[in-house]
């Protein structure tokens, strides 16, 4: 349940974001989990970019259903990670790798959006990404990941 309205907001800064304070009101806040936003590509490239998981986990519908599929986790196995909060896990652990990850597209249609993600770890590692999401009430309700790593 979330908390009764407040009528004066309350500023926060985003994750270290250096630009000017942002303000939010109670229904707004950043760290409340309750809360989701419709997804984008804007926003996904944001949150992806800045390496946001809780900006992220707030994309998905609270029954959502990421699969992984990459040589660990093949298409006939793949890595399944069920529910917000195992998906909010999943991207907190992403996030707070040292890498850097740029969404070079996105394409959405009606209910879908596709995102193509290059990503780099300091010592030259390079990881590709196509993720397909399934979109339900503008929150994610199923997405795909395929990903190489360099070996």
């Amino acid at each position: 349940m979330l908390p009764k309205r407040q009528n004066r907001p309350f500023p926060r800064r985003a994750n270290g974001y250096p630009g000017p304070l942002l303000v939010y009101t109670r229904e707004e806040d950043p760290d409340m989990l309750t809360t989701t936003r419709p997804v984008t590509g804007a926003g996904l490239k944001q949150a992806i970019e800045g390496r946001d998981g809780r900006m992220l986990s707030r994309f998905y519908a609270d029954d959502a259903l990421v699969r992984v599929i990459d040589r660990n986790n093949p298409p006939s196995k793949p890595r399944e990670i069920r529910g917000r909060a195992a998906i909010t896990a999943f991207w907190d652990d992403i996030c707070s790798r040292a890498m850097t990850h740029r969404v070079d597209t996105t394409v959405s249609e009606g209910d879908r959006l596709v995102f193509i993600q290059d990503c780099a770890y300091p010592d030259g590692t390079r990881v590709f990404c196509i993720a397909a999401l399934d979109l339900r009430d503008g929150l994610i309700a199923r997405q795909t990941v395929v990903q190489a790593w360099d070996e």
